[in-house]
């Protein structure tokens, strides 16, 4: 009889779920703040092909919570994909509200610079939701869009 902890999917889970544990105590702790002011210079620079920001744009927005949502209602209409699609509504609204209250603990803010890109034709949208919670909205990590672009 195999522990739980020594099978493979539960070991991947216990792998990642440390290495998040780990990222989000250097992101906290301030470890990060040098790379990641690097890494947001490279991106101010590199800015201005109207298309590539277009195209950039619309992909982050698909990772908006409201969009995911209407997916799986349509996951949940499909008879074959019924299962699928109860299982991606219940981690997308799960995603959405723990990113959301690690925000708050972690109140991070969001990179300071100047966009000299495309204007996008609509407004981007709020990623994560917290109940009696002040400053997670404005917070950077963790990403609510790349937290429910990791349930697909």
């Amino acid at each position: 009889m195999q522990s739980w902890l020594f099978d493979i999917r539960s070991r991947s889970f216990v792998l990642l779920t440390i290495l998040f544990l780990i990222l989000t105590w250097l992101v906290y702790s301030g470890v990060t703040e040098s790379f990641d002011q690097s890494v947001t210079l490279f991106f101010s620079e590199n800015v201005g092909n109207p298309t590539l920001d277009i195209v950039m744009q619309y992909i982050t927005e698909s990772g908006d919570v409201f969009n995911m949502l209407i997916f799986g209602i349509v996951m949940l209409i499909i008879p074959k994909t019924r299962r699928i699609g109860i299982t991606l509504m219940i981690l997308i609204v799960i995603s959405t509200l723990l990113t959301g209250y690690i925000k708050c603990g972690i109140d991070r803010d969001r990179p300071d610079f100047d966009y000299e890109g495309v204007e996008f034709p609509v407004e981007i949208s709020r990623d994560t939701f917290a109940l009696f919670c002040e400053g997670g909205f404005d917070a950077s990590y963790p990403s609510g869009h790349a937290a429910r672009a990791m349930i697909f």
